[in-house]
């Protein structure tokens, strides 16, 4: 099985989120970095907008390297600096650090025997193989690293993170859930498991007690915005749209580097079909991460708006080319060729891409 660029970036954010530490309010970032792409995150052309396996909170934009395997350790490992011990009681020290740097999945393996069992680098092995496309196998060492260490929320975490990734949601829901009870302040697991409801309604709800406990975050306040829409819910969509639209064009302001804020302002303005004013925020967006179809879609839907037929067009075959969405991308740039009477454009696309060509019928060419 291949991994897609979706549940990459995921894995990816995840671990740095946990790799960085420290915070501003209990469990929400102290950078201003944004939160990776939903991995099942995506916009139908005319459709409705991402929903929410994870952007995790706070993570560096998609793209950026996976933390190296002794950043992962230390992030999981290093007792917190505030935590105080009583004079009379016995100070523990923690177990000294591996150094796993360099290694790969064979070094790895050779250090575990070595080390039966070791948290870390049943952690490193759980990442190595998971960023080699082995997405069975990193989420074998991710179960192995919990059965190891219990009582870490992040390892709980990180197997809810793969097995959700190779389609185990139940099996996931447990470890976001053990996550959650073994860190109540942490806003990533909160989130994760608030996503696994297979019920829109209850998602919807969960973020709105989410939007309660992290009033500030304007990731909570945009997926609280999006539930509320999914639902239909014309009452409470536009006041949680205004909230989460302040946040982030703040965090923007802040940040203008923040990929993530970016497209997530766009798709603000798109839920307000303001699409004008979505057009460049998804631009920057598409054009820093032009791996992610779902913005693209975005975008060609707010240029096909504004009657930017052209752009639209380079767009669609971006996707196309790309293999994206390619039967929808298709029909889409199909169509817009036949309103501009374009003959011969439609001639060169039924011919470069013959398996997707659809035609007229024979009658309606005759007519």
């Amino acid at each position: 099985m291949t991994t897609n660029w979706r549940s990459q970036a995921v894995l990816l954010a995840a671990l740095l989120v946990w790799g960085c530490g420290g915070s501003d309010e209990a469990g929400a970032p102290a950078t201003d970095e944004a939160g990776n792409l939903d991995a099942q995150a995506g916009t139908e052309l005319g459709g409705t907008t991402a929903t929410d396996l994870a952007p995790v909170d706070s993570a560096p934009p998609a793209g950026e390297p996976a933390a190296p395997a002794t950043e992962l350790a230390s992030a999981e490992s290093a007792p917190p600096e505030a935590e105080q011990t009583s004079e009379d009681a016995p100070i523990e020290e923690s177990p000294p650090q591996l150094d796993l740097s360099g290694l790969d999945a064979a070094g790895l393996l050779a250090l575990l025997k070595e080390h039966p069992e070791d948290p870390q680098i049943l952690a490193a092995l759980a990442q190595t193989h998971w960023d080699a496309g082995s997405e069975a196998e990193g989420t074998k060492y991710a179960q192995r690293w919990v059965a190891a260490d219990p009582e870490s929320a992040f390892a709980h975490y990180m197997a809810g993170i793969m097995l959700e990734g190779t389609s185990e949601p139940v099996e996931a829901a447990e470890h976001y859930q053990s996550a959650v009870a073994l860190d109540p302040t942490d806003l990533n697991v909160h989130r994760q498991w608030a996503s696994m409801s297979p019920d829109p309604a209850a998602t919807a709800k969960a973020y709105e007690s989410l939007a309660k406990q992290w009033p500030s975050s304007p990731w909570v306040q945009y997926y609280r915005w999006h539930h509320r829409s999914n639902l239909d819910d014309a009452a409470g969509d536009e006041p949680a749209r205004a909230k989460a639209q302040s946040l982030l064009e703040k965090e923007l302001q802040a940040n203008p580097d923040c990929v993530d804020c970016s497209w997530m302002v766009g798709m603000l303005y798109s839920g307000a079909e303001n699409w004008a004013q979505a057009r460049k925020p998804l631009e920057v967006a598409a054009a820093a991460l032009p791996e992610a179809p779902e913005i693209r879609i975005q975008l060609i839907t707010a240029l096909i708006e504004l009657d930017e037929n052209e752009a639209a067009e380079t767009h669609l075959r971006v996707l196309l080319k790309a293999g994206s969405n390619s039967e929808h991308a298709y029909l889409t740039l199909e169509q817009l060729l036949e309103e501009e009477k374009d003959k011969k454009g439609l001639a060169q696309l039924r011919a470069d891409y013959p398996d997707l060509a659809t035609g007229l019928p024979q009658e309606d060419e005759e007519e």
